[in-house]
C-alpha cells in the first residue's frame, strides 16, 4: 500500500513466504525489487506484471521453484534486469522471452538465469530484446543449437552458456557482435571449426572461454595472426587447438588466467609462453602431449596462483618454486630428488602434487613454514627414507598420500592427534611397527594397505567419529577383532553424509581430488568424486583370529568387508542380514564354520560375495541374491556344503550330523541350564538333608543349635 515506495530491498533476512497474489497491490512507483538470497520455497508470483513501474528484479537464491510463467512479466516493458540465478526454476525459458519480446520498445538489458534446471531450447525471439547487454545462463539444460537471431543483439556485451546441452554449430551472426567482450559457451556438445577470421571480429574481447564435451571444436588459426583483442583470460578446453603451440596465444600481453586442459597440443612449450606464465595467477596445460624440460623456476604473479601440468610428458628435474599456493606436477617423468629449498620460497602453498613421476631420496625435510599447506601427494614414485616428523606435524594437513614409494619406519607416531587430517594413504610401502593409535575429529579414510605392521588392531579407531574408509590389508597384525568396531559411527549414522557431500561440492571441483585404490568388489578400482560416498572395512591378508564380533553387524551404512586371508573362526553371525546396504562381502580363506546364515540372503544389495576355503557346511541359500550367485569357485573349499551352483546335491532327508542351526545352539544350551539346575538342586538338598537323616549326633547338634 505504499504508493510512493521506489526501492525495497529485503535481502538474506530468511524470509520463508512469497505472497501468490496481492489483491490490494498499490506499489505504482516501486521500480527496484531485491528479495535475494531467502528461503521461499515457492513459485514466481504473478502479481509482478501489476507492479508495472518495475526496472530492476533480483529474485536470486531463493529457493524458487516451477515454471516461469509468462503472466508474471507480462506488459513490464519498463524492465531492465532481471536475476533469478541460483533457483530451482525448471520447464521453459521460451516464456519468459517471448513475454519480454511482447514489448514493442522492450528495455531489458540483462537477463540471469544461471544455476536452475531450466529444460528449453533459446528461442528466436531472444533477437527481438535488442537492448540486452548480458545474457547470463550457465549450468542449466538447456538444448538445441544457438540461435541465428542473437546477431541482432547490438549491444551484447556478454554471453555466458556454458554447461549446457547445447549442440550444433556456433552461428555466423554470434561473431559479427563487435561489443562483446565477455563470451563463455564451454561445456556444451557444440561442434565445428573456429578460424582466425570469426574471432578477429570480436574487437572489445577480454574474456572467452570454448570447449565441447564431445571434444569436437577445432581451431584454425595461421601462424602470423595477431588478434585485435587482448585478452585477460582464455579458457580453451577438450577440443582440438594442436599439434602446435599456437604463437597468437604469446601476444595477449594482459593474460592472468590461461586454461587449455586436453587441446591436442605435443611438442615443447614456447619460451614465449613461460616468460607469459610470470604474470598469470592461473595457469593450467594439463592433459596434453607437452614435453621437454621445465624451466629452472616455475612463478606466477602472486601468491595465490595455481599452476596445473600434470598429464603430460615433462622430463627433467623438479625447477624451483615461488608464488605459487597450488601445484600439480602428477604423472609426467619428473626426476631426481626433491632438493631442501624445493618449498622455501612457498609460505603460501595449499595444494603440492608431485605423484606419478620418477622422483627418488628421501623426502625434504623442510616443511615448518607451510603452515597453510593442506594437500601433499608423493604417491607413485621412487621415494626413500622415513616421512619427516615436520611433515606430519602440519597444522593445515587435510590430504596426505604418500602410497607406491619405498618409504619405511614408523610413520608419524610424533602425532597423537590430527587436528584437521580427513584422509591418510601410506599404501604400498615398507612400513613396520605397530599400527598409529591416531586420533582425530575428521578422519574419514584411512589406508595402510600393503605394508609390514603388526600388532593388534587399535581400539583408538572405534573413536574415530567420521571413518568410513578403512583398509589395513596385506600386513601382519594379529589378534582379534574388537568388539568396539560395531560403533564405529562413521559406519551407523546417516547424518555424517552432509559432511561428505559438503566435501564433495567444496572440494571436488579441484583439480586436488584426493584418490584411493580399494578392493571393494575384488577387483581394484579408483575411488576419486565418489570416496566420500564409500563405507569400506577391508582387514584381509593379516594374520587376525578370533571370531567375528557379533557387533560389526550394527554398522548399518556398511557397505563393503573384506575379511579374507586370516585365522578367523567360529559361525558367520546370524545377524549379518542387519547390513541391508551390504554390496560386498568376502570371508575367503578363513576357519569358518556352521552354515551359512539364511539372513544373508535378505541383503538384496549384495552383489560380490566369496565365501570359499572354509568349514562350512550345509546348504547354500536358494533365496533373493543368492539365486544370482552362480559361480561355484565363491564356494569352493569348503566340503561341507551343498546345493547349488555346486555340484554337490543335499539330501532332505538326511540331516547333516555335525549341522547346528543358531536355534539348536539354543535349544542345547537352555537344556543344560535345566539339567544344572536339576542336579545342582539334588546334590544341595541331598548333601544337607541326607547327612542329618543318617548321622544322629549331626542331626541332634543341628537341632539343638535351632533351639528345637
Amino acid at each position: 500500500m505504499l504508493a510512493n515506495l521506489k526501492s525495497l530491498e529485503i535481502v538474506y533476512c530468511e524470509l520463508a513466504y512469497l505472497p501468490q497474489t496481492l489483491p490490494f497491490l498499490n506499489l505504482t512507483s516501486l521500480t527496484h525489487l531485491d528479495l535475494s538470497g531467502n528461503k521461499f520455497n515457492s513459485l514466481v508470483p504473478t502479481w509482478l506484471s501489476n507492479a508495472s513501474s518495475l526496472e530492476d528484479i533480483y529474485f536470486s537464491d531463493s529457493l524458487l521453484i516451477g515454471r516461469i510463467p509468462s503472466l508474471a512479466f507480462k506488459n513490464m516493458c519498463s524492465l531492465q534486469t532481471i536475476d533469478l540465478s541460483l533457483n530451482l526454476l525448471e520447464g521453459g525459458l521460451a516464456e519468459l522471452i517471448d513475454a519480454l519480446a511482447d514489448c514493442s520498445n522492450s528495455t531489458i538489458q540483462m537477463l540471469s538465469l544461471y544455476y536452475n534446471q531450466l529444460h528449453d531450447y533459446i528461442p528466436d525471439s531472444l533477437g527481438r530484446l535488442t537492448s540486452l547487454q548480458s545474457v547470463d545462463l550457465p549450468y542449466n539444460k538447456l538444448f538445441g543449437s544457438i540461435p541465428a537471431s542473437i546477431g541482432n543483439l547490438a549491444k551484447l556485451e556478454r554471453f555466458l552458456l556454458m554447461g549446457n546441452l547445447m549442440n550444433g554449430t556456433i552461428p555466423e551472426s554470434l561473431w559479427q557482435l563487435k561489443e562483446l567482450g565477455d563470451l563463455w559457451i564451454s561445456d556444451n556438445q557444440l561442434h565445428g571449426v573456429i578460424r582466425d577470421v570469426h574471432l578477429s571480429r570480436l574487437v572489445n574481447l577480454k574474456y572467452l572461454g570454448l570447449s565441447s564435451s564431445s571434444k569436437s571444436l577445432v581451431f584454425e588459426t595461421s601462424e602470423d595472426w595477431s588478434p585485435p583483442f587482448n585478452l585477460i583470460a582464455l579458457q580453451i578446453s577438450d577440443c582440438q587447438l594442436g599439434p602446435s603451440f599456437p604463437a597468437w596465444i604469446a601476444t595477449q600481453t594482459n593474460l592472468e588466467y590461461l586454461f587449455l586442459k586436453n587441446t591436442a597440443l605435443s611438442g615443447t612449450v614456447p619460451h614465449s609462453i613461460w616468460k607469459l606464465s610470470v604474470q598469470l595467477n592461473f595457469f593450467d596445460l594439463s592433459e596434453n602431449q607437452l614435453e621437454g624440460n621445465l624451466p629452472s623456476m616455475l612463478m606466477l604473479r602472486g601468491p595465490s596462483g595455481v599452476m596445473n601440468l600434470e598429464n603430460n610428458l615433462f622430463n627433467g628435474t623438479l625447477p624451483r618454486l615461488r608464488n605459487i599456493a597450488k601445484l600439480s606436477l602428477k604423472n609426467n617423468q619428473l626426476t631426481g630428488v626433491m632438493s631442501t629449498d624445493l618449498l622455501g620460497q612457498l609460505p603460501d602453498l595449499k595444494d603440492l602434487d608431485l605423484s606419478g613421476n620418477m622422483l627418488y631420496g628421501n623426502i625434504t625435510r623442510k616443511w615448518d613454514a607451510m603452515e597453510q599447506l593442506e594437500y601433499v601427494d608423493l604417491s607413485r614414485n621412487n621415494l626413500s627414507g622415513e616421512i619427516p616428523e615436520a611433515l606430519c606435524l602440519l597444522p593445515s594437513l587435510r590430504w596426505l598420500q604418500l602410497s607406491n614409494n619405498d618409504l619405511y619406519g614408523e610413520p608419524c607416531n610424533c602425532v597423537t592427534t590430527f587436528p584437521l587430517l580427513q584422509a591418510i594413504d601410506l599404501g604400498e610401502n615398507g612400513f613396520s611397527g605397530n599400527v598409529p593409535r591416531w586420533r582425530g575429529d575428521h578422519l574419514q579414510e584411512i589406508r595402510l594397505h600393503g605394508n609390514f605392521f603388526k600388532g593388534s588392531l587399535p581400539t583408538e579407531l572405534c573413536s574415530l567419529p567420521f571413518l568410513h574408509v578403512l583398509d589395513l590389508s596385506q600386513n601382519h597384525l594379529s589378534g582379534p577383532i574388537p568388539p568396539c568396531f560395531g560403533k564405529m559411527r562413521g559406519f551407523t549414522e546417516s547424518f555424517l553424509a552432509s559432511n561428505r557431500i559438503f566435501r564433495i561440492q567444496f572440494y571436488g571441483a579441484d583439480f586436488h581430488m584426493f584418490k584411493m585404490e580399494l578392493r571393494v568388489k575384488g577387483n581394484p578400482l579408483i575411488y576419486d568424486k565418489n570416496l566420500p560416498l564409500i563405507d569400506f572395512i577391508d582387514l584381509s591378508g593379516n594374520e587376525l583370529s578370533g571370531k567375528i564380533p557379533e557387533q560389526i553387524t550394527n554398522l548399518s551404512y556398511l557397505r563393503g568387508l573384506n575379511l579374507s586371508g586370516n585365522h578367523i573362526s567360529g559361525y558367520i553371525p546370524e545377524t549379518i542380514g542387519l547390513l541391508q546396504k551390504l554390496e560386498s562381502l568376502d570371508l575367503s580363506n578363513n576357519a569358518l564354520d556352521g552354515h551359512i546364515p539364511q539372513s544373508l540372503a535378505s541383503i538384496t544389495s549384495l552383489d560380490h560375495l566369496n565365501l570359499s576355503h572354509n568349514n562350512l557346511l550345509g546348504p547354500i541359500p536358494t533365496k533373493n541374491q543368492f539365486l544370482t550367485f552362480n559361480d561355484p569357485s565363491i564356494y569352493e573349499g569348503n566340503p561341507g556344503l551343498c546345493g547349488i551352483p555346486l555340484s554337490k546335491v543335499c539330501n532332505p532327508h538326511k540331516p547333516n550330523k555335525d549341522h547346528h542351526s543358531d536355534d539348536d545352539r539354543g535349544v542345547s544350551e537352555r537344556m543344560m541350564l535345566v539339567i544344572s539346575i536339576v542336579l545342582g538342586f539334588i546334590f544341595g538338598f541331598w548333601g544337607v538333608c541326607g547327612t542329618l537323616a543318617i548321622k544322629k549326633s549331626w542331626r541332634d547338634a543341628y537341632f539343638g543349635f535351632l533351639g528345637i
